[in-house]
């Protein structure tokens, strides 16, 4: 094992930069855009998260430590039953670090605390607790085109629950069943489906004929010679259509205008179908696309030649990382802008960097870790601290 004092020994160097750390799902302080030889930051993990590991971090030549021995956390046994409570889905005789299950409160009990646990390092949170709740309600009433489907009682208890449905040509937005809760009844409601979608004049027909749901999309395309002028997609809303898109007669329009590109990569400041000459616009690339210039959009001018620059939007890509003497997690034949990776090393090497990275647009970071001979390493920093101590 080495020591605190040869370690310390083998990190002498003066004048050394670190690359910014990397906490996925948490955030760091000390906040700088250069970080050097023994610098110290400190890790905390947003809500709903827990740290595993040190809760800091210090810059050395080979990166930030503590990284020598990476820690290992441990998994939990099965969760204890609660009374008047039951855990909800399969048991399993081991849960990892992270895994989560839940536990529901029998009829006329209430639940404190979360309904939900967390294995973490070897250890369950809290348990919640099931109390009897004494408020009752009465029979479920009907809905706005809606009625309950079996009323067996006058009095419900909570958490008891009754199923509900809707008239013809209406469908169940909400919870169904209907549960009492706390003397009252969370209801469902009952929404009307909107007609068949509009056939827009120079359009390709939508050949799915039928009634849509509350939410429910569909989208349009013209035809041949045809552009389309408005909002491609369009949402059924309680019943109603939004107001559709129309196609223009491109023979009717000027020469001396630009038609705006169709790519699904790129969002335009306007809805216009088509720009004058000499006419400015500015386009946004979406999410995992970039522009050529590698920004996140740009603006084009409309002239006699058509856009100029030509508005397109790339897909982000991050080379295949290779990390030497270790493993990589997920392996991918492409790996795409937001793709995360882990990195692990072999038996007998020990990883000098952060165990991820992320693919932006300029490539990954923090950059790919190295791995390691642990024993290389030991007699390296031995090597050292004999020299320091001199």
């Amino acid at each position: 094992m080495l020591t605190r004092k040869v370690i310390e020994a083998y990190h002498l160097d003066k004048g050394i930069e670190c690359e910014a750390p990397f906490l996925e799902h948490g955030s760091i302080q000390l906040r700088k855009d250069q970080y050097v030889n023994r610098d110290v930051v400190k890790f905390y993990c947003g809500n709903g998260y827990t740290r595993v590991g040190p809760d800091a971090a210090q810059c050395y030549h080979f990166g930030c430590t503590p990284l020598f021995f990476p820690e290992r956390v441990s998994s939990c046994q099965q969760p204890l039953n609660i009374s008047n409570g039951i855990l909800v889905g399969d048991l399993l005789e081991v849960y990892q670090h992270g895994e989560k299950m839940v536990y529901e409160c029998d009829v006329r009990f209430a639940m404190a605390g979360s309904n939900t646990i967390e294995c973490v390092d070897g250890e369950w949170t809290s348990l919640p607790s099931c109390t009897e709740e004494e408020k009752t309600c009465g029979p479920p009433p009907n809905i706005l085109n809606g009625y309950p489907v079996s009323v067996d009682s006058n009095i419900y208890w909570h958490n008891e629950t009754v199923k509900y449905a809707c008239e013809k040509k209406f469908f169940i937005v909400g919870t169904n069943p209907a549960r009492c809760l706390h003397g009252e009844w969370k209801l469902p409601e009952c929404t009307k489906l909107c007609p068949p979608p509009p056939q827009l004049p120079n359009a390709i027909n939508i050949t799915e004929i039928r009634n849509y749901k509350n939410g429910e999309e569909v989208g349009f395309t013209c035809v041949e010679h045809f552009l389309l002028e408005g909002t491609p997609k369009i949402s059924c809303e309680y019943g109603r259509w939004q107001t559709p898109p129309r196609c223009i007669d491109l023979s009717f329009v000027s020469s001396e205008t630009c038609p705006m590109p169709t790519d699904e990569s790129i969002i335009f400041s306007t809805t216009k179908p088509v720009a004058l000459l000499e006419e400015k616009t500015l386009f946004e690339c979406t999410d995992g696309y970039e522009s050529i210039s590698h920004t996140r959009g740009g603006q084009a001018v409309c002239t006699l030649n058509g856009w100029s620059p030509k508005p397109q939007c790339l897909l982000i890509e991050c080379e295949t990382p290779f990390l030497e003497n270790g493993s990589i997690y997920p392996r991918k034949d492409q790996y795409v802008n937001r793709d995360v990776v882990k990195f692990s090393c072999m038996r007998g090497y020990i990883r000098v960097g952060l165990d991820s990275a992320q693919c932006y647009h300029f490539g990954w970071s923090p950059q790919i870790p190295s791995c390691k001979d642990v024993i290389q390493t030991y007699h390296a920093a031995r090597s050292l601290y004999i020299f320091a101590s001199k």
